[in-house]
C-alpha cells in the first residue's frame, strides 16, 4: 500500500467548528460539494505556513535556495526564476520534527516535505504489534495524534534491549526462507521519527513560527479519497487546531524529484 500522512492545515481563527465539521465529513468518506471544498480552502491555513517556511520573494534564504536549485546565474535568469516562484514556501530550509526524513515528498502531486511516509511503519510491525500498526491507518484529530505519537515512542523504548526474534524451526532447517527484517536500529529510528512527527503536529502547546500555537489533525492517504480537501497558501497565521488529511495540494517547493510542486 502507498500510504502517506499529509499535513492538511489548520482552521483560521473563528472558524474552528465549521472547519472540524468539514473534516469529520471528509474522514467519513462523504463527498463534499465544490462549494464546500472552496469554503474549506477559505477557512484553512496550510501546515507549511505554521512552521514558518521561508517564501521566495519575501525571504533572502528562500530566494537563494530557488536560484541555486534552478541554477539561475544571469540577471535575466534570476529575474525569471524569482518571478515564476514568487510566494512559494521552501520547506527544506526548516529543521523540526514536523519535517521528517522519512517522506515521499515530490514523488506525487500532493505530498510535500511535511508529509510522513507511513508505509515505513510496515517495516516495524514486530515492534508495534498488530493493534498499534492497524491504528496507524485511522484518521486522527489532534488529541488522537498526540496519543498515538506517544505510543510509538513507547514502543520504540520497549524494543530497546528486547530479546532478538528467534528463527522458526523450518527456517533453521532451510525449508522456509524468511525475509530479512529491517535492522533494529533503523526500525527504532523510524518509530521515533514518526512518534515525534505525530506529537509535533498534534500538540496544542507547540510554539510555531510567527507565534502560532496549533495542533494538527491526521489522516492516511490511501489514494482513494473521493474529493481531497485542498489547502492553499495565504499570509495569515492561526492559533487553532490544524489538520492532516488525504492529499494536501500546496504552494510549496519540493526537491525530491528535482522539480517543484504546485499542488
Amino acid at each position: 500500500m502507498g500510504l502517506d500522512l499529509i499535513v492538511e492545515g489548520c482552521a483560521k481563527p473563528g472558524h474552528e467548528k465549521e472547519w472540524r465539521r468539514l473534516l469529520q465529513r471528509s474522514f467519513a468518506d462523504e463527498e463534499l460539494s465544490d462549494a464546500e471544498v472552496a469554503r474549506f480552502h477559505e477557512i484553512s491555513i496550510p501546515g507549511y505556513e505554521h512552521i514558518g517556511a521561508p517564501r521566495v520573494g519575501y525571504d533572502n534564504a528562500a530566494n537563494q535556495w530557488i536560484l541555486d536549485a534552478r541554477k539561475a546565474k544571469t540577471p535575466e535568469e534570476i529575474a525569471v526564476v524569482l518571478k515564476e516562484f514568487n510566494g512559494y514556501h521552501v520547506i527544506q530550509l526548516v529543521q523540526c520534527d514536523g519535517v521528517p526524513r522519512f517522506t515521499h515528498a515530490g514523488l506525487y502531486e500532493g505530498a510535500d516535505e511535511t508529509s510522513f511516509r507511513g508505509a515505513f511503519l510496515n517495516d516495524c510491525r514486530e515492534l508495534l504489534g498488530k493493534g498499534l500498526l492497524s491504528d496507524a491507518w485511522n484518521h486522527k484529530f489532534p488529541e488522537q495524534a498526540v496519543d498515538y505519537g506517544k505510543a510509538l515512542l513507547a514502543a520504540a523504548e520497549a524494543a530497546v534491549g528486547a530479546p532478538k526474534r528467534r528463527r522458526t524451526l523450518l527456517s533453521r532447517l532451510g525449508l522456509v526462507k524468511e525475509s530479512e527484517p529491517l535492522a533494529l536500529a533503523e526500525q527504532l529510528e523510524i518509530l521515533r521519527a514518526a512518534g515525534r512527527w505525530f506529537i509535533f503536529w498534534g500538540e496544542p502547546d507547540i510554539q510555531y513560527a510567527h507565534g502560532s500555537e496549533s495542533p494538527t489533525v491526521l489522516s492516511w492517504n490511501h489514494f482513494s479519497c473521493k474529493r481531497p480537501l485542498i489547502s492553499r497558501s495565504n499570509d495569515s497565521f492561526s492559533t487553532t487546531p490544524a489538520c492532516i488529511s488525504a492529499i494536501l495540494p500546496s504552494r510549496s517547493i519540493s526537491t525530491a524529484t528535482g522539480g517543484f510542486s504546485t499542488e
